[in-house]
């Protein structure tokens, strides 16, 4: 049900186009609450996903999870990140990526795990996915990459249960794996960053 491919080096162009890129000289005009936007998936759209373009494996300690293809823009290792006074925890700071400042989540917080028990710095293999939520392009961190799946349409299972449920939850369904599951990540809504969380100092 799960066929993999590897993914070898430190920056990868996957080899999509940019859907509205941001070009906003100022990184604190709004621009980290405005990147992320809350869509909905249909289950047409789900299932042809699952049975076309594959999906990136990115790993958060010992789990896996999966990003649709069609909205990953490419792989790089993490930057320099420039906070931004005021956002959401989530939300870590800004890059500069090629002339356009890209709002960067801790996948890590917005799921709501603990920190890398690796300290601030965490793991050498960490690397920033920048994906395309339908309107501007995101970076999310990540401990790191694996590789790209191939996972059939029929393979989506619903979530464990006991597993807390909210509006704004990023994952989405679950495919069985050797160790476990691969949870599939709805990258809208992983970019759904909203008002009523707690922000930074």
């Amino acid at each position: 049900r799960v066929k993999a491919r590897p993914l070898h080096g430190s920056r990868h162009t996957l080899g999509h186009k940019p859907v509205g890129q941001s070009r906003n000289d100022d990184p604190h005009q709004g621009h980290a609450a405005n990147a992320c936007r809350s869509h909905h998936w249909s289950q047409p759209l789900m299932a042809t996903m699952l049975g076309d373009a594959g999906w990136l494996d990115v790993i958060l300690g010992e789990q896996h999870y999966a990003l649709p293809l069609q909205q990953v823009q490419e792989v790089i290792r993490e930057a320099d990140i420039t906070p931004v006074p005021g956002a959401a925890r989530a939300i870590i700071g800004v890059i500069h990526l090629r002339g356009d400042i890209i709002t960067i989540i801790d996948m890590r917080e917005r799921l709501g795990l603990p920190p890398h028990p690796d300290g601030p710095k965490g793991p050498s293999s960490r690397r920033l996915v920048i994906v395309h939520d339908g309107t501007d392009l995101v970076g999310v961190r990540v401990d790191d990459v694996g590789a790209v799946l191939n996972l059939e349409a029929d393979a989506r299972q619903p979530l464990p249960e006991g597993r807390p449920q909210r509006d704004s939850d990023p994952v989405m369904a679950a495919v069985p794996a050797e160790d476990g599951f691969i949870a599939l990540i709805d990258p809208q809504r992983l970019c759904q960053i909203t008002a009523t969380e707690t922000s930074q100092p």
